[in-house]
């Protein structure tokens, strides 16, 4: 009995002393951290939360609470509650117990946070978010804040760590750190507080980054249609472990050269052009010509590009389909060997050819679409059969489906191998009636199928086109990317790219589908699209679009073009007017005079910003001064 006792008592004192023990080496692991560059130092408490940011000896950090890392999952922001500090790496500890690990790095230009391990259960981890009290320039897209003579910014080193917050947490971060923020606004596109890099919130500016889960099947509200289905990513970039951020400081003049030698350090896209960084050089920002030119006038419209001095000329429509991206026979009788070959010829003469596209948009007579459809047509969802359904059926009964709650234009259905399109909605209670629909749409062969079989609603777009979804859209990139390899073009706009967004990856599937087809190259290429993120900063070459077809040129789209301009500074972007137009006399319109191209040259010059022009074949054959004005071009160029 007494043995039992001792016994007893020696396991107490056991705990006792491990409790004890515990107890002290927590309060021993609990460490502070000190990071540096050349010009910056950042300061991390014990509990994982910045105490200090200081830029050029400047303290930019605002007063408040704002952690390094916070954790997404069940609707929760969890936070750390403790660090400790191992051969390179952060061990952060979550309020809800589990381990956030960083690997950390310093050198002379930036700090680096790169997540080594993370628990499979979050959907996303945060960075910060970071609120600065500077905010006298602030890069909502390339994530620079400028203020009292210094500037400091974050980076994303790869395409899975996005710019912003993921839609299903932000206004829960809005709230816990009381921010809005002022959106993007540029003449195309308004983008969210959400999805920006940086924001100015009256009082300084917030810094705020993310990584997303994207291996489980999920359904989010996309374009303004809840619960759309989002099929997961197979590869690297669906899990959080391995997202990568940079901080750099710097004086505020310094700014874009330390981005440069950031780009250099750790690898990211460095576009050069006649041996100088694109965001820098001059070429970044030249004119061109568009035009709708086929094979047949290639050198006449070579001609006409010299004398107004162009460097690039760009087909507006070369595609008899999107998808395959197969030429327009009038354009290259032989495919793609014939571009080879106008191309050439435009580079003895030292002009460079460049396309149009519209990115992930799928014409409904690609090889994707018809005659057999591909298993990766972008999906919304599923809808329910209710009963099997026969070759003839026109009338389709389903069960009712919130999916049907935003128009679309071409009401596309795939079931099998089989495309639908469906007239009217009727719905009656449960049951909703797909009336008059066209069975074998698109030239896909008609089929009876059971009520077991899938029903999926498909996406599409006002362009009446469909969409893939983001397996199948890396096939649409390889072939540009095949396109750009065997031909030598040298320029390429990624208009449409929001179409990306369909897939329900946000931000990240737009910056897969741009650098996908960057990395893919072999020869440098000058790109530019009406869309811009985080990432595909790094990639782009300006931003430029318009479509000045129903104004004249004195009056078509001047407060957008000016607009656009306060964009491009903060964000340290080339600047770009957009297209102008020289057309013939319809009834509409008088044809462009010199006068009118004079107004467009001087916009140009007082802006310092590039443009495109856009001339038809016809318009560069039958305008009586068509000579006249393509030498005010290169005169005012010059």
């Amino acid at each position: 009995m007494r043995s039992i006792k001792r016994k007893i008592v020696s396991i107490i004192r056991i705990v006792a002393i491990g409790c004890i023990f515990f107890s002290v080496s927590t309060k021993a692991i609990a460490q502070k951290l000190t990071l540096r560059t050349q010009t910056t130092e950042l300061n991390i408490n014990e509990q994982g939360y910045y105490s200090s940011i200081r830029v050029e000896g400047i303290e930019i950090l605002q007063k408040g609470t704002y952690p390094v890392i916070t954790a997404c999952f069940e609707n929760k922001l969890i936070e750390p509650s403790q660090v400790e500090i191992k051969k390179n790496q952060l061990y952060i500890k979550m309020k809800d117990g589990d381990l956030v690990v960083l690997q950390y790095k310093e050198s002379p230009i930036s700090i680096t946070f790169e997540v080594v391990n993370v628990s499979s259960k979050y959907e996303a981890l945060l960075y910060g978010p970071i609120i600065l009290n500077i905010n006298d320039l602030v890069g909502d897209v390339i994530g620079v804040v400028q203020g009292n003579g210094v500037a400091f910014g974050m980076q994303s080193l790869n395409i899975k760590t996005n710019a912003g917050i993921p839609q299903e947490y932000a206004e829960q971060v809005f709230e816990k750190y009381g921010y809005t923020g002022k959106e993007a606004v540029l003449s195309v596109r308004t983008t969210p507080v959400a999805q920006l890099a940086a924001s100015d919130i009256g009082d300084g500016a917030v810094l705020q980054f993310s990584c997303k889960r994207r291996n489980q099947l999920e359904y989010r509200d996309i374009q303004n249609l809840k619960d759309v289905m989002v099929v997961p990513l197979k590869d690297q970039d669906a899990v959080i472990k391995g997202s990568k951020i940079a901080f750099f400081g710097s004086k505020a003049e310094d700014a874009l050269n330390s981005i440069s030698a950031l780009e250099l350090e750790h690898g990211l896209p460095h576009p050069m052009f006649n041996g100088e960084w694109g965001k820098t050089s001059r070429a970044s920002m030249s004119s061109y010509l568009i035009s709708d030119f086929e094979e047949k006038d290639f050198d006449f419209i070579l001609k006409k590009a010299q004398i107004a001095d162009f460097k690039y000329i760009y087909h507006s429509e070369p595609f008899l389909d999107w998808g395959h991206f197969n030429w327009d026979p009038k354009l290259a009788s032989e495919g793609d060997e014939s571009v080879r070959k106008m191309v050439e010829k435009a580079k003895s003469q030292g002009i460079s050819v460049g396309i149009h596209t519209l990115s992930n948009f799928l014409t409904t007579n690609d090889a994707y679409v018809t005659p057999v459809p591909s298993k990766h047509l972008l999906k919304q969802g599923i809808l329910e059969l209710i009963s099997d359904l026969d070759k003839e059926q026109t009338d389709i009964q389903i069960r009712k489906s919130a999916l049907f709650s935003l128009p679309m234009t071409l009401n596309a259905l795939q079931i099998n191998d089989e495309l639908i399109t469906y007239g009217t909605v009727e719905e009656k209670g449960d049951i909703m009636m797909l009336k008059n629909c066209k069975r074998g749409a698109f030239s896909t062969s008609v089929s009876s199928h059971k009520k077991t079989d899938k029903l999926y609603k498909l996406w599409d777009y006002p362009y009446k086109n469909l969409f893939p979804d983001i397996e199948l859209q890396d096939k649409f990139v390889d072939r540009l990317v095949e396109i750009f390899n065997k031909t030598g073009l040298e320029q390429i706009s990624f208009d449409g790219l929001e179409g990306c967004v369909y897939t329900g990856h946000d931000e990240y599937a737009m910056a897969r589908f741009v650098s996908r087809f960057y990395e893919g190259l072999q020869h440098n290429v000058l790109n530019d699209g009406s869309n811009l993120n985080h990432y595909m900063w790094h990639i782009h070459t300006r931003m430029n679009w318009g479509e000045p077809w129903g104004e004249s040129m004195r009056t078509g789209q001047v407060e957008n073009r000016i607009k656009n301009q306060d964009y491009f500074k903060r964000n340290l972007f080339p600047r770009m007017l957009g297209w102008f137009l020289i057309r013939l006399a319809d009834k509409k319109f008088e044809c462009t005079t010199l006068e009118d191209l004079e107004w467009a040259l001087s916009e140009s010059a007082g802006f310092d910003a590039g443009y495109a022009m856009t001339i038809n074949t016809k318009t560069l054959k039958n305008h009586g001064q068509i000579d006249e004005l393509l030498t005010l071009i290169k005169n005012w160029d010059e």
